[in-house]
């Protein structure tokens, strides 16, 4: 990450990806070195930080209801993989310059970063072959809980449509728009969802669509920049 990724963030994005970054080298530091946790914690925050949004959420709703059966290896090996996933999400809310999120997605990281650490100091002891397996099935899970929760939840849903939607103006395959204002408008017309017979939107803000453009254009700008370079 440049400079230039975080320019213009608001200061209470940066603190939030700078408390996040804190979550997962405490994280890592809880493991003996041979364990390989920052490793692990690594590969993980980087498929956490490119999911969709909500995918945390998600697991550890399932978490919750299933976690009175496991046993405690198996729950710290949970314990760690959402810290660490609750940790990238911040970080990815924060790039978009939504402090609040990224702060909301920080305090569910130390929840989860307290618990593995009570239970390591409990006497639980880290299993490795267990942790990759715990690891793998998230990454299988992701997509599969993200949908879930958009059908959920309609306005995340036409917020990820929206998104689309801009990236592919910014990429030249898709519709162009006038101004992020314009942007914010045609969506907030074009969303929308049936209720008692009548179709209303579901993105009631033009303002806030058009705020989420300045966080996806600095985004898509980073990316971009990420694959030109040689």
């Amino acid at each position: 990450m440049t400079d230039k990724d975080t320019a213009g963030l608001h200061p209470a994005a940066l603190l939030a990806m700078d408390e996040a970054g804190r979550i997962i080298r405490a994280l890592a530091a809880l493991a003996p070195p041979e364990i390989g946790m920052a490793e692990r914690i690594a590969d993980l925050f980087r498929h956490f930080e490119g999911a969709e949004p909500g995918t945390a959420d998600f697991e550890a709703e399932r978490i919750g209801e299933e976690g009175a059966n496991m046993n405690a290896q198996t729950l710290c090996g949970h314990c760690f993989v959402l810290a660490t996933a609750y940790a990238a999400q911040a970080t990815a809310a924060a790039l978009l310059d939504n402090g609040i999120e990224a702060w909301r997605q920080v305090s569910d990281a130390n929840h989860w970063h307290g618990a593995a650490r009570g239970l390591l100091f409990a006497g639980v002891e880290i299993n490795r072959a267990l942790l990759d397996a715990q690891a793998a099935a998230y990454k299988a899970n992701a997509h599969a809980g993200a949908k879930a929760k958009l059908a959920r939840d309609p306005k995340q849903a036409a917020k990820t449509q929206a998104h689309a939607l801009f990236l592919a103006w910014m990429d030249g395959t898709g519709e162009a728009f006038d101004s992020h204002a314009d942007f914010g408008r045609k969506m907030v017309e074009r969303l929308t969802k049936r209720e008692k017979g009548k179709d209303v939107p579901v993105l009631i803000d033009c303002a806030k669509v058009a705020d989420w453009c300045t966080g996806w254009r600095r985004e898509w700008e980073r990316q971009r920049r990420g694959t030109l370079t040689p």
